[in-house]
């Protein structure tokens, strides 16, 4: 290989981790400078024939451009290729860039085969065993067998010097997992200081400051307060760029960001009533799709794409990209769905791509902090009055709930669809309060009762589980079914049984499983009693995935949005007598609906017509509600008027186009789906 020291460097920018400043011959820096542009503007077609052109004619530099290469099938989304593309580069002998090794051990992990990636990385760590991304890199892998306390240690050995913030950003990571959550956040506070570019580590910390128990309103307000400090705003749109004809009946260009156009919670909260909007000829919808589709049969994506005037996948664009695109598009309202979560592009809404910017359900936990925000779509219970200080955004309170369920089909859960009729009216709330009689004799051979929770596992906390273990105590051969991702690994387990232990319940009366499919997960609540829900940060589609299921859930506000998203659900229900005012009477609650055997049997029954019957179902009644929050927005913006708080009463009348796509039993099958 020919390298010379009088010419000027070239990074190759193949990995983050581990790219290496090399030098070139003339004729070799301009083809790799071309192909480094292919990459950097997701030219994937023209990379890869520059690729070809290149390996054929310096064959000895043939490793450094498949290494490139298959970094670009990553980003594509096609690990599968990627790999076999390194793995080419690997058995050229004279490559020896430990960036390389970093590469195929991640796309190993992301193919989920960590004990060959924990193999691969190990040959690279024999020879470069103080590398820090190698290093790094491993403790991805140890993250992954959910070995945290391994992963922190590893991460105490790497040079400070190297990678400093994506080593806080993973300890913070494994921090989060180990149920520090306090620790957690000051760890991605640390990670986004030592590196004034890294914003992820900012959205990570003001998201998972919303999972800690001693951190109240305020504190969160400060969290948001020191990110907007800490991350100057982006250059703003140039107002030209923004003109739109100024007509109140126009045709509404609505854009929708989101990661979560596929079975995901913005999905099975937002999908259905998106479709209804998009049949109104004055409103045409543009998905911005943030994340590809890898299930081709998924009914909630091909839902949303039968909604969309346009459809695009952004997956693997880059932010400059995707915010000239949004401009070129000339939308008039632009509505995010991700939030400081998965996908965040609060950044293009700071810039501003839109006169009329709105954040609804997807990531949305509390206030954006984005000044730009004009408005957040919300409910008289998520945000109740009094709160409106507390965000940046104007608050539009629509009538019902601001989300419309889309329930599991039955074919999804194996569930009988013949239900027989409900033991209880359906226009009356059932109360879990007994009268001292029946319902507090426990009945014979009657098998203990069983409570679940099936929550994001991040979400239990010393807090909760001093609530929980007081309902066990008190509930006599009770147990607790916990369920979720991280509860596979053994070291997440041991940190729920020792919250239990310290507040004297055993580990027996515990059951700890890990993830199944979505059907298993649902059919997992035929097993369970009663549901209860966590705190500060409460269940949104678990909620309603357990209601749907017949189990009652049982809930007490926490001090965010994120923690009223069951109280919503539940009032929406008509089942205020599950919403607890504090922890006592959450645990009186409790205790009193297990001691009423019968109450359970019919609320087997009865819940599923609940939801059915109930506003969160009404998919054209949330539609016709957001068509007219959107002209409202939309009409204030045409008469020069600045963003103002609006509460709607009153449901909007349901428009007569939608009378096609309804039946005396609800909305008729959408494109791509089976309605239960």
């Amino acid at each position: 290989m020919v390298m010379t020291q009088s010419l000027p460097a070239v990074n190759l920018s193949a990995s983050a981790e581990g790219s290496a400043t090399l030098w070139f011959p003339p004729d070799v820096r301009s083809c790799f400078a071309a192909a480094i542009k292919a990459r950097s503007r997701r030219q994937h077609a023209r990379l890869s024939w520059l690729s070809k052109k290149i390996q054929k004619r310096f064959p000895a530099y043939a490793a450094y451009m498949l290494d490139l290469e298959g970094c670009d099938r990553r980003d594509w989304g096609r690990p599968e290729e990627a790999l076999a593309l390194f793995r080419q580069a690997e058995a050229i002998s004279s490559f020896q860039e430990p960036s390389l090794g970093v590469n195929i051990a991640a796309t190993l992990l992301e193919l989920d085969r960590p004990l060959e990636a924990a193999k691969a990385l190990k040959s690279w760590l024999d020879r470069f065993p103080e590398n820090p991304a190698l290093l790094k890199q491993g403790c991805s892998i140890l993250m992954k067998q959910g070995r945290y306390a391994a992963a922190l240690q590893v991460l105490e050995t790497i040079d400070p010097r190297h990678v400093l913030a994506d080593c806080r950003y993973e300890a913070a990571d494994c921090l989060r997992a180990l149920g520090r959550f306090r620790e957690s956040v000051e760890a991605y506070a640390e990670a986004a200081r030592l590196s004034p570019n890294f914003a992820h580590a900012w959205h990570t910390r003001i998201f998972i400051a919303h999972y800690a128990p001693d951190i109240d309103a305020e504190g969160l307000a400060n969290v948001i307060q020191e990110w907007r400090a800490a991350c100057p705003p982006p250059p703003p749109t140039p107002p030209k760029w923004l003109d739109r004809v100024k007509d109140p009946d126009k045709k509404l260009r609505i854009g929708l960001f989101s990661p979560g156009f596929n079975m995901h919670p913005v999905g099975w909260m937002a999908s259905r009533s998106l479709w209804f909007l998009s049949k109104l000829p004055d409103c045409e919808l543009y998905f911005y799709a943030l994340s590809p589709g890898l299930n081709r049969h998924d009914p909630v994506r091909s839902r949303c794409k039968a909604a969309a005037a346009r459809w695009i996948d952004v997956s693997s664009w880059s932010p400059d990209k995707l915010y000239r695109s949004a401009l070129h598009d000339r939308l008039d309202i632009a509505v995010d769905l991700a939030g400081h979560g998965e996908g965040c592009v609060l950044p293009l809404f700071a810039r501003r791509i839109a006169p009329v910017q709105v954040k609804w359900v997807g990531g949305l936990f509390n206030t954006t902090g984005e000044p730009n925000m004009d408005y957040l779509l919300s409910d008289r219970l998520e945000t109740p009055k009094g709160c409106d200080a507390a965000y940046t955004e104007k608050l539009v309170r629509l009538p019902y709930s601001y989300i419309s369920y889309h329930p599991a089909d039955f074919g999804d859960t194996d569930r009988e669809p013949d239900l027989p009729a409900p033991a209880v009216s359906c226009d009356a709330a059932p109360s879990p309060a007994t009268d001292g009689t029946d319902a507090e004799r426990p009945e014979k051979n009657a098998p203990p009762i069983r409570f679940a929770s099936f929550n994001n596992i991040y979400k239990v906390n010393e807090s909760i589980v001093s609530v929980w273990a007081d309902i066990l105590r008190r509930v006599p051969e009770s147990t607790l079914l916990l369920k979720g991702n991280l509860l596979q690994h053994e070291e997440v387990q041991e940190r729920i049984r020792r919250l239990f232990a310290a507040c004297g319940v055993s580990a027996d009366r515990l059951e700890l499983e890990g993830p199944s499919n979505y059907a298993e997960l649902m059919r997992t609540y035929r097993r369970v009693d009663i549901a209860l829900d966590t705190w500060p940060y409460t269940g949104g589609l678990t909620t309603l995935e357990a209601l749907w299921m017949g189990v009652p859930v049982i809930t007490t506000p926490g001090p965010s949005f994120a923690g009223r998203h069951a109280l919503s659900h539940l009032c929406n229900l008509g089942l205020d007598s599950l919403v607890a005012k504090d922890f006592a009477e959450y645990v009186s609650i409790a205790v009193s609906l297990a001691g009423n055997r019968a109450l359970l049997r019919d609320l087997r029954v009865l819940l599923p017509y609940s939801v059915l019957t109930s506003p969160i179902v009404r998919h054209e009644q949330l539609a016709a509600d957001l068509h007219t929050a959107f002209r409202a927005m939309w009409e204030r913006h045409c008469a020069g008027l600045p963003p103002v708080a609006m509460s709607f009463e009153q449901p909007s009348p349901i428009p007569e186009i939608f009378a096609p796509f309804l039946g005396n039993s609800g909305e008729k099958n959408a494109p791509g789906e089976n309605r239960p």
